[in-house]
């Protein structure tokens, strides 16, 4: 014996057919918008990456800009704030002592 389906039941699984298909397509859909996203985040990390390449090789001169002096004066002055910043420090704790 076969067994017929209602009208009733034929309509319900029409119904849950075309749900599917919605479904379906939805996350097709869902997935064109992802893969646009992660192409357009790759090429921004690929445009980054080429900007840092750019970086390593600047147009402009910097050695220009850097103070031309021999090394015993530069030393000189890396002394002389050495000193200063440790008589800052000085200067400090005694001010601190004085005050309790």
């Amino acid at each position: 014996m076969m067994n017929k389906n209602t009208p009733l039941e034929i309509e319900n699984k029409s119904l849950e057919t075309k749900k599917r298909r919605r479904r379906y397509l939805f996350t097709l859909k869902g997935l064109s918008r992802i893969e646009k996203k992660r192409k357009r985040h790759i090429t921004t990390k690929f445009l980054v990456g080429v900007g840092s390449v750019i970086d390593l090789a600047p147009s402009t001169n910097y050695n220009r800009l850097v103070l031309k002096k021999n090394v015993r004066e530069r030393m000189d002055n890396a002394w002389v704030r050495t000193g200063q910043q440790i008589q800052r420090s000085i200067d400090k704790l005694t001010n601190e002592r004085n005050k309790k």
